[in-house]
């Protein structure tokens, strides 16, 4: 292939990259804090927690200020080895309303987050089941908003881009590109509009589902061995032929993932492979792919300067890296993630791509993923 084809290849799917980018910010809904719902069915509002004595406390009291008037709140321990216990407790003393369950053994053939999570689903009594994660963080209007988006939508499934608390240089270089990559890729709008599972996408921080719906695909006993549950629901929710939702709660509802590389490095290495169901070709397919559109235009501009071949000589190049930027700057504007990885973006997908490969070494070797101090496998899913 000549380099004119492959810069006319490359600037062809930016452009059209960029395109389903400025379609999914014009489609996407934000939740708008003060607005209500029709009516204020009970909600089982349910965390699972381990080992999140850092987060669990801002969690769980940003939940209790909800002034939403009608949920119940049921934290899970599950078998923490730090003060996550502890801190609950004294959280408990000052307000009834915290449910706490202690989890029970991990029985074989389970992972640790969908068996918390079917443990707490077990217990609920509500019409609605909000599933967020005990590192979130939520504004006191999220829980009727997020209601009220439920039934604006006519949705079975609720659930919400966050916003991403970052202080370290590795979060904000890194964590950016998980909106990138959600919203560049995938046309929103064909959540809705299109039956077929692959067409859905879902944020465990956050999953409001109808109960009967829930119950329906089997809830999280259908996904027990899915490391990315939360996708992996959402597409049993389309598949049986229910209404999924994504919208924006970016300014409601914020999330610390993670707090330094090593962290970010587990977490995704966790999640990469297991997001393409374990296959090598596909993730191999996604590393060329990105090595091509997001690493070599730099790196082609770098060297035509050098060159001094003029401005002929780097201005395609120089194209091509800057639709990249202007795409990460709209994100970062729209959802507050920080300009200046922007224009670090090669660097961040460099990390990225090495923890992809990370992630199958791990699998394939048959060390598995490490995750709060418990090791998972292979496990291939199926809708």
């Amino acid at each position: 292939m000549s380099w004119g084809i492959y810069h006319d290849l490359i600037l062809g799917i930016l452009s059209f990259l960029f395109a389903i980018l400025i379609g999914n910010l014009i489609y996407i809904r934000s939740l708008e804090p003060g607005v209500k719902p029709l009516r204020f069915p009970l909600v089982s509002i349910l965390v699972p927690a381990r080992n999140e004595e850092r987060n669990i406390e801002a969690c769980v009291r940003s939940l209790l200020s909800q002034d939403y008037p009608n949920f119940e709140l049921i934290v899970l321990d599950d078998h923490s080895e730090d003060k996550t216990l502890e801190i609950l407790e004294k959280i408990r003393e000052e307000d009834s309303r915290v449910q706490i369950l202690s989890g029970e053994t991990l029985p074989l053939g389970w992972l640790g987050k969908c068996f918390a999570c079917h443990q707490l689903a077990a217990q609920a009594r509500g019409e609605c089941l909000l599933f967020t994660d005990a590192d979130t963080v939520h504004q006191p209007g999220t829980l009727a908003a997020a209601l009220a988006g439920l039934e604006a939508d006519g949705a079975d499934l609720l659930t919400l881009i966050t916003g991403f608390e970052m202080k370290t240089w590795s979060e904000k270089l890194i964590l950016p590109l998980i909106h990138f990559i959600a919203l560049v890729y995938l046309p929103f709008p064909l959540i809705k509009l299109w039956s077929h599972p692959n067409f859905s996408l879902a944020n465990g921080q956050f999953m409001l589902f109808r109960r009967e719906v829930y119950d329906a695909i089997g809830g999280h006993k259908s996904v027990q061995t899915a490391l990315v549950e939360d996708v992996w629901l959402a597409r049993r929710v389309k598949k049986q032929g229910y209404a999924v939702s994504m919208q924006d709660g970016s300014r409601m509802v914020s999330c610390r993932m993670y707090r330094n590389f090593r962290e970010i490095g587990d977490g995704f290495s966790k999640n990469i492979f297991a997001g393409f169901n374990y296959s090598l070709v596909g993730l191999s397919a996604m590393v060329i792919f990105h090595t091509i559109i997001y690493l070599l235009p730099p790196v082609l501009l770098v060297a035509e300067i050098g060159k001094r071949h003029g401005f002929f000589g780097w201005f395609i190049p120089a194209a091509e890296t800057s639709i990249v930027i202007a795409m990460r700057l709209l994100l970062a504007f729209r959802f507050r993630l920080g300009i200046i990885s922007a224009f670090l973006h090669p660097l961040g997908m460099a990390f990225v791509l090495g923890i992809a490969m990370n992630s199958a070494r791990w699998i394939l070797g048959g060390k598995g993923a490490l995750w709060k101090g418990r090791r998972y496998h292979f496990h291939s899913q199926k809708v």
